[in-house]
């Protein structure tokens, strides 16, 4: 069993190949997609403690919950990961308190520095593939 997110080959991490592969045999999991995540849900209590998410789908919106001790993971990229945890009421007051959003964790370096790796590809055809020249070292 791996139990690293980081594949040695690409240096990339990857929650499902730690958590999803070797769950997706089981009967009690259930992958959805088109199921936009709101928020991340909390047990009533002093200490915020994930136990559930709400989303939505085809315009109505449901909660899920995990049993006691289980996990929630929000691996929705570089932009929205912070937006559904500011949602969720975790991150900087300054920014939460104008929005209505009752911050929940005082945590101020949620969605702030955020840098997405974003990547436009461009491909084109050249009259004289023999003829041209790169920025690249040769």
């Amino acid at each position: 069993m791996d139990v690293s997110a980081v594949n040695p080959l690409t240096n990339r991490r990857s929650s499902s190949v730690v958590y999803l592969r070797q769950a997706a045999s089981r009967q009690n999991i259930k992958v959805l997609v088109d199921a936009p995540v709101s928020r991340v849900l909390s047990a009533p209590g002093e200490e915020f403690l994930a136990n559930g998410v709400e989303f939505t789908v085809e315009g109505q919106r449901y909660t899920v919950s995990t049993k006691k001790g289980g996990e929630v993971i929000v691996c929705t990229g570089a932009v929205k990961s912070p937006q559904i945890l500011e949602l969720s009421g975790i991150g900087d007051p300054r920014v939460l308190a104008p929005l209505g959003i009752e911050t929940k964790v005082d945590l101020a370096a949620v969605g702030t520095n955020v840098q997405d790796h974003s990547f436009a590809a461009l491909s084109y055809e050249l009259k004289e593939p023999e003829k041209f020249n790169t920025i690249e070292p040769l």
